[in-house]
């Protein structure tokens, strides 16, 4: 859509680029730019309205095909600007992977999860490698401590296979998103190991919308984990997600009831009606669940295209159905 619609953008690269970039860069350096049109996941103005290219993606990179990532460039700007170090008011942080896809959404798709668009294929980083990278990772904790984990969901055999061999130094911080449950022995050993900050997605303390999701979790579970986090000193962050087709109001009156018996756990950011976004089942089998879904407005006001153009666009969407969620009582 962009290589179609604004002209100042040369080239687009669709999907993992790690070596559609690098084919790229070799047709230039021959002289002979031109190469990279039949290219899949290179879309520029002479190919992108080619229904084969439009739809194409890059080939990925075997994520065990492994490499130290490049932090100098961060650690120079770090240094040419210390302030947001100096006041305190941000902390950096290195980011690293372990894992691509879902090892859930593979076996049930989460209803309103637009994650892994093209493939939701479980890929994890073989054990010894993530071992080899996290040592690795560690020898920056002198001057950076802060470790995020770009990861979708953890691999379930870190807990046994890798957070037991690590070491970590003083002071660091990991962060990982997970998929309940997860026992107390694998909190033990990711404890150990250093995580100390965990996305769990509960997103509902109700078992019947945890249901309506396709969680394959309930609340008590959801609860219990929370529980197990104080005890750890895990910090769960998380959200309260409402609003989900079939959804009932007694879920709201339940929350209205039984959420002040749970101040002795860590709260969940804020509440947050649900979102309908590409690729997500909700967007795919939007008559299945009563869905009209359109891109939300501002993309008609950011984007200067015609007024079919956000709808391949957009990756955020509106139901224009007036769902029960959705009204208000006179």
């Amino acid at each position: 859509m962009f290589a179609q619609h604004v002209p100042t953008v040369d080239f687009v690269f669709s999907g993992p680029a790690l070596n559609t970039f690098g084919e790229f860069v070799r047709c230039v350096l021959d002289g002979e730019p031109e190469r990279a049109d039949t290219v899949p996941g290179i879309l520029y103005e002479r190919n992108c309205r080619d229904p084969c290219f439009r739809k194409a993606v890059g080939a990925e990179r075997d994520i065990d095909d492994f490499f130290l990532p490049d932090y100098d460039s961060f650690f120079e700007a770090l240094q040419v600007h210390p302030e947001p170090r100096r006041t305190g008011t941000s902390k950096p942080m290195l980011f690293f992977e372990t894992s691509r896809g879902c090892w859930w959404g593979q076996r049930s798709h989460c209803t309103f999860c637009r994650l892994n668009g093209e493939s939701m294929a479980f890929r994890s980083m073989a054990p010894d490698l993530a071992v080899r990278q996290f040592e690795w990772l560690f020898g920056f904790a002198l001057a950076y401590t802060s470790f995020f984990c770009t990861d979708n969901v953890m691999p379930r055999n870190y807990a046994r296979g890798v957070f037991p061999w690590l070491d970590p130094p003083p002071g660091a911080e990991i962060f990982y998103e997970v998929k309940l449950p997860l026992s107390r022995q694998d909190l033990r050993a990711m404890t150990d190991a250093g995580v100390t900050v965990v996305q769990p997605g509960t997103d509902a303390l109700s078992s019947s919308t945890l249901k309506l999701m396709g969680k394959g979790t309930t609340a008590f579970q959801n609860l219990q984990f929370l529980k197990n986090c104080e005890e750890f000193g895990i910090k769960p962050e998380s959200n309260l997600l409402i609003g989900f087709p079939g959804e009932g109001p007694e879920v709201y009156r339940k929350y209205a009831e039984e959420l002040r018996d749970f101040v002795h756990l860590v709260p969940p950011h804020g509440v947050y009606t649900v979102r309908f976004d590409r690729f997500s089942p909700y967007f795919k089998r939007s008559d299945e669940y009563g869905l009209v879904l359109k891109p939300v407005d501002y993309y008609s006001l950011t984007y200067p295209f015609d007024e079919s153009a956000p709808a391949d666009l957009a990756y955020f969407f509106a139901d224009q159905n007036l769902a029960p969620y959705t009204a208000r009582s006179p």
